[in-house]
């Protein structure tokens, strides 16, 4: 990428910013046993629970996306870390468990306001670098996937010694930093970024007849591939939130070892999103997606049969073959023709989180009636599905 060193710093600050924000729900799935055996929960309680803080994640998505071409990106992003630091940091307070769910609730709606305002940016800033869009996706997916291998064992040894809510407090910490390091490094750059947004809206503006032409096209375009996220929303809802309970529950290993496997998976996603950004440059976005989905589809029906640590043999390949879908995804929506991305995008993470959302409450479901092993069958089947549904409908 031929940026400038303030294009350089900006970019390094939103690779950490997105490493931060994926901390918060990434803690959450090795913390859950905890939290079930505080509140004496079932594993529907357990759906119930994650699918209400998913449904938060995607209804902040949405607003967020339309907000992200009409006001200024940083301010946002500066309100909305500050509130995430505020939210976490009373966490330790609430003994309660309407006050916990009060404040994991506003602490997933915060946390989604993130993703469609840090993709507009993006796909605005690195635009006349088409050619290597998907490796910038690709990068700074794998910040955040930094994030989501971290948080797992953090949240596993403080949770195990110290209590599941001082992993949030823990985590204010770097929040509240992140809020002065965006005012103080992107004074500049957002002086930059709302030029090019009034650029681009004066450049649409002028191109209506062209857009009214596009927009059959536009909408088909953002229906199948918000739908191909969709199916990507199910499977890791349904499979990342309980690995941790299926290892602990079934498998009987320690909170902090649950922790330790689920973060092999997410090892595996670090890397297979840089190559899935780097390679949808190459291959095609398409290609990446269909192959990605079908791997994983694999992997993932041989985890409950698979016994002790020989897991890490599948979780580690797994986790590469099913996060290189993610930048691909990314990728297709910034190449649809559209002057309002950010709501392209909002539309894009609200279906993921809200499929994801339902694929915790099936998979508790499923866990209470006929074990816990049927949710890995369950997620594969979609994983399947998702690979069909890529070669014959998205383009």
């Amino acid at each position: 990428m031929r940026v400038d060193s303030t294009n350089k710093a900006t970019f390094t600050l939103f690779i950490f910013s997105h490493a931060l924000i994926h901390v918060f729900p990434a803690s959450l799935a090795p913390l859950l046993p905890l939290i079930r055996a505080e509140f004496d929960l079932s594993y529907i309680a357990v759906g119930v629970l994650t699918l209400t803080l998913g449904l938060c994640w995607a209804f902040s998505s949405i607003p967020a996306g339309i907000a992200s071409n009409r006001i200024d990106r940083i301010k946002l992003i500066l309100s909305m870390f500050l509130l995430i630091s505020i939210f976490s940091s009373i966490m330790i307070l609430m003994s309660s468990l309407p006050g916990v769910l009060l404040f994991l609730i506003l602490l997933f709606l915060s946390v989604g306001i993130f993703h469609p305002l840090a993709y507009t940016y993006l796909s605005d800033r690195y635009s006349k670098e088409s050619k290597e869009k998907g490796k910038v996706f690709g990068i700074f997916e794998a910040g955040g996937s930094i994030g989501v291998l971290i948080a797992p064992l953090v949240a596993g040894v403080v949770g195990s010694y110290f209590g599941w809510r001082y992993v949030y407090t823990l985590w204010a910490i770097p929040t509240f930093a992140t809020t002065l390091l965006f005012y103080r490094f992107c004074k500049k750059d957002k002086l930059r970024d709302g030029e090019t947004d009034k650029s681009n809206r004066e450049k649409n503006s002028n191109k209506e007849p062209s857009k009214k032409r596009e927009l059959s096209h536009y909408y088909l375009s953002l229906k199948t591939v918000s739908l191909t996220q969709g199916f990507f929303g199910f499977v890791v809802g349904g499979s990342v939130s309980f690995l941790p309970l299926f290892l602990t529950d079934v498998r009987k290993l320690s909170v902090s070892a649950a922790g330790g496997m689920l973060t092999v998976f997410l090892v595996g996603g670090l890397i297979g999103k840089i190559i899935g950004g780097r390679y949808s440059d190459i291959w095609g976005t398409r290609r990446i997606i269909g192959i990605g989905f079908l791997i994983t589809s694999f992997f993932l029906i041989l985890v409950p049969l698979v016994p002790g640590f020989l897991l890490i043999l599948v979780l580690f390949p797994a986790g590469i073959a099913f996060f290189m879908i993610l930048p691909a995804l990314f990728l297709l929506t910034g190449k649809i023709k559209t002057s309002d991305l950010g709501l392209a995008y909002g539309i894009q993470l609200s279906s993921m989180a809200g499929f994801g959302a339902c694929s915790r409450l099936l998979s508790g479901v499923l866990s209470d009636l006929v074990g816990m092993e049927y949710v890995f069958f369950l997620v594969s089947a979609v994983a399947f599905f998702a690979a069909i549904f890529t070669h014959f409908y998205l383009r």
